[in-house]
């Protein structure tokens, strides 16, 4: 259970803009009914009129129906779930801060299921989905990561770190948006290069974050117990900011639904709340962030006679985009009269040696196929790989091609050449 630690000393925050909402009022509603809910994250199902709510305090992941307020205990016991994502009717995505970890939830049955090992995400906080991908934030280490959903077990991607203490994650055509409680400001990570830069400052306690379809981000300051706007179209390096709702206690979390309404959690009134008035618009899901990039190229040319049972073709793998290649799959093809050897693969690296990933061979040993090379290549750095091969005793001689393919789907190719000759000396 996360104990409920002490806010942050009060900072300086932006003025009040005249006419802003308070809460609570016509314009901030109360929503859920229950005086036992200690949320900090929410997500909403609009097609079945629910809310889920994330308590770490409490252990529980609660829905509450938006119609009537009723509020049910969905989850309970051995997690501390905080962000929630929902996927679809049946799925959410929710981050668990004390387990460093993400859950998958079936929300009709009740149950969960963890994605990682326990401290995998450090402590993870905010969660949000592009597609078939998660982010989550992880105030621990300070990072983005980014989970692939296709891929159960395949470790998370750092997309950025550095970001004080991360906690709020929100979406906006092609770039993530993170809460810093720390620094008091907002950060905005460009999930194509992982660039990133602080978009807007003096935020207080900075926990949640929402963006509507405008470019209009709800910001929630728990410190100074207010929600700003920060206008994220401005051409200004530090985008302008007004307090828009005053009067919420503790303001975690925030969603903004297609009717460009939004809905907060407040931790110490125990309650979800509706906002209207705002002029927000429905949120915008923008284009999806870029692919991984990679040059595959051949090193040397390997010589060796037919029979041979110890040859080791080889590439050069270098990182040419912006994201850091993790775990990647690989497939490497024979030519004829050569086959693998074995179920392995080696990556050498100059900051890590050699290191053994396994894979397995097809029926006819033509194909080897490995779906977790551990690369970890930032931009511009190299590894190199080789699996080791033999050489039929009846191989025609000649230059052999054997295709490396990276990536699934595969986003870059190369060859490797065995020159197979009667006389190697």
């Amino acid at each position: 259970m996360l104990a409920a630690a002490a806010l942050a000393a009060v900072v300086p925050s932006p003025a009040t803009a005249a006419g802003d909402i308070s809460c609570e009022s016509r314009g901030c509603v109360k929503v859920d009914s229950s005086a036992d809910t200690f949320g900090w994250g929410v997500g909403l199902d609009e097609q079945s009129g629910k809310a889920y709510i994330g308590d770490p305090y409490k252990d529980r992941m609660w829905e509450v129906d938006l119609k009537s307020g009723r509020t049910s205990d969905l989850l309970n016991g051995g997690w501390s779930p905080t962000g929630v994502a929902v996927a679809d009717p049946d799925t959410a995505y929710v981050a668990a801060f004390d387990e460093g970890n993400l859950y998958r939830v079936d929300l009709r049955r009740g149950t969960k299921e963890p994605l990682f090992k326990n401290g995998t995400l450090g402590q993870a906080t905010g969660v949000a989905l592009d597609g078939r991908t998660a982010y989550v934030t992880d105030r621990a280490s300070d990072t983005l990561w980014a989970v692939d959903l296709d891929k159960p077990g395949r470790s998370p991607e750092k997309v950025a770190d550095h970001l004080g203490d991360a906690d709020g994650l929100a979406l906006y055509r092609g770039k993530a948006y993170v809460a810093d409680s720390w620094g008091d400001c907002l950060w905005e990570v460009d999930l194509n290069t992982s660039s990133k830069e602080k978009v807007a400052e003096r935020l207080g306690d900075a926990s949640g974050v929402a963006v509507d379809g405008n470019g209009q981000a709800l910001v929630s300051d728990i410190a100074n117990n207010k929600i700003y706007q920060v206008d994220l179209t401005s051409p200004r390096v530090t985008k302008p900011v007004s307090t828009v709702v005053s009067g919420p206690e503790t303001p975690r979390h925030l969603t903004v639904d297609h009717t460009g309404h939004a809905y907060f959690v407040d931790t110490d009134k125990h309650a979800l709340y509706y906002l209207k008035g705002l002029d927000l618009a429905p949120p915008s899901p923008g284009p999806a962030p870029g692919r991984y990039t990679a040059r595959v190229e051949p090193r040397k040319t390997e010589h060796a006679a037919p029979g041979n049972r110890w040859v080791y073709p080889s590439v050069l793998v270098s990182n040419t985009g912006q994201r850091n290649l993790g775990q990647q799959k690989v497939v490497v093809t024979a030519p004829s009269g050569m086959r693998f050897e074995a179920d392995a693969m080696t990556s050498w690296t100059q900051a890590r040696g050699e290191r053994s990933a396994s894979c397995a061979r097809s029926t006819d040993q033509h194909t080897l196929t490995c779906n977790a090379v551990d690369l970890n290549l930032n931009n511009g750095e190299e590894a190199v790989l080789y699996p080791r091969m033999s050489v039929a005793s009846d191989a025609q001689t000649g230059p052999k091609d054997v295709t490396f393919s990276l990536g699934d789907p595969a986003f870059a190719t190369g060859q490797a050449t065995v020159d197979v000759t009667g006389n190697v000396g």
